[in-house]
């Protein structure tokens, strides 16, 4: 999972600071503060918001039969 700082979560959403700022005082995208302050958010949020869903990685199962 990758963290964003705003800057590149405004890049990766295709919006401006204040947009984010907005959208995360709202409610619309789940953020977090860092000790200084600083907002962080994750990908699967910004994912979520934007409405794409990826697919969880977990281990793979192989079975082998005759």
């Amino acid at each position: 999972m990758k963290i964003y700082k705003i800057t590149e979560a405004s890049k990766y959403l295709g919006v401006s600071i204040n947009t984010l700022k907005t959208l995360g005082n709202n409610n619309k995208i789940n953020y977090f503060k860092t000790f200084g302050g600083h907002r962080r958010f994750r990908q699967d949020d910004l994912d979520a918001y934007m409405g794409i869903k990826r697919e969880k990685q977990g281990k793979l199962t192989v079975i082998y039969a005759r």
